[in-house]
């Protein structure tokens, strides 16, 4: 690059970045004004749970749009000789460290300005699988009306109740700790038999796995 040429290769390159820049945000913002003149018109109707697009969320895609190394990359495998190799070159280099440095720098203040929020698509999807699944589940022993039957139909049902109210992450959480210390203190007192040789090492070894048992059908519950 010849000294007489710098001044230009500046120019070009940060007026592409800003034109880079500028470019996503109109093209992207475009789209978010007709996605959410639809929804206006025809009503907001996703096959399954979803955010509804907004103007805080459509400006922090457009802003996210920082460029990668690859167009660098692609710049520098150019020949020596390709025409304007140079320009190419500095305006890639630009391109990249530019957004990462003005957009990458500014994303996290700009999400605490709009102080995004969304409606917990991912938690409202889980209480319905949760609750068609325990559904599921009391239906293969609906006429059952043994005692086995009806403890496990209350405790499905227990957990039904909860999952409607959205109670059953603490629910669970408490049972999980109750059930780890029992298993804790469990463990300790079969130790405590085998170190006093109350039990040989068979017996010890099944009990082991009879409690790993337990201990694994509490870790498989949803929580």
């Amino acid at each position: 690059m010849e000294a007489k040429d710098r001044g230009r290769y500046v120019v070009v390159a940060l007026a592409v970045l800003m034109t880079v820049m500028a470019v996503r945000v109109a093209w992207h913002m475009s789209f978010n004004t007709v996605v959410r003149w639809r929804h206006r018109r025809r009503g907001f109707h996703p096959p399954r749970p979803m955010l509804r697009p907004t103007i805080g969320s459509g400006l922090i895609i457009s802003w996210a749009g920082m460029r990668g190394i690859l167009s660098l990359a692609a710049a520098m495998a150019l020949p020596p000789v390709f025409p304007y190799r140079d320009l190419i070159v500095l305006t890639a280099f630009s391109v990249v460290v530019g957004t990462l440095l003005i957009q990458g720098l500014t994303l996290k203040p700009f999400l605490r300005t709009l102080d995004l929020h969304d409606d917990d698509p991912v938690g409202r999807e889980l209480s319905a699988a949760r609750e068609r699944a325990l559904r599921a589940g009391l239906a293969t022993f609906e006429h059952d009306r043994s005692p086995v039957a009806d403890t496990i139909r209350e405790e499905f049902t227990t957990r039904l109740v909860l999952a409607r109210r959205g109670r059953v992450g603490a629910r669970h959480s408490a049972h999980a700790a109750i059930h780890h210390a029992a298993l804790q203190a469990a463990r300790q007192a079969v130790l405590a038999m085998r170190a006093n040789d109350e039990i040989g090492d068979d017996a010890f070894h099944l009990m082991e796995e009879e409690l790993d048992w337990l201990e694994m059908a509490v870790r498989r519950e949803p929580e």
